[in-house]
């Protein structure tokens, strides 16, 4: 972490997570959907503990333990709330399209985050 930073470590998981679950998305077969599957874990890997740098970093020391403990709230309350979601397209779209719903949702979320990684990390 330390030796490339917490912004760029985000960034290459960022990246890591929307090839991959692109690859999920559009897998024609098991063996390239088992292969994706462990790149995207590989990025989540790696997201914990930038994520949680990049909150050390840039929340004051008297508000930090509230926001990490909102954002581990946030990250459970939606550990529940996504498989519901996901399960009730699943039966509405079928498998392939509730995975490019997602990926679509992840490269807009991640188009507009990229150029706020990239200024913070100039600034560092």
């Amino acid at each position: 972490m330390d030796r490339f930073g917490p912004y760029r470590i985000m960034l290459v998981e960022l990246l890591i997570l929307g090839v991959a679950g692109m690859g999920l998305a559009l897998s024609p077969g098991i063996a390239l959907f088992w292969i994706f599957s462990a790149w995207y874990t590989l990025g989540e890997v790696l997201n914990g503990p930038a994520q949680a740098v990049l909150l050390t970093e840039n929340v004051d020391s008297e508000l930090r333990g509230e926001i990490m403990g909102l954002d581990a709230a946030m990250d459970q309350l939606l550990a529940v709330v996504s498989p519901l979601i996901a399960g009730a397209l699943m039966v509405l779209v079928g498998l392939q399209i509730t995975f490019l719903i997602f990926m679509l949702l992840y490269w807009r979320s991640l188009a507009l985050a990229v150029p706020l990684y990239l200024k913070i990390s100039a600034a560092h």
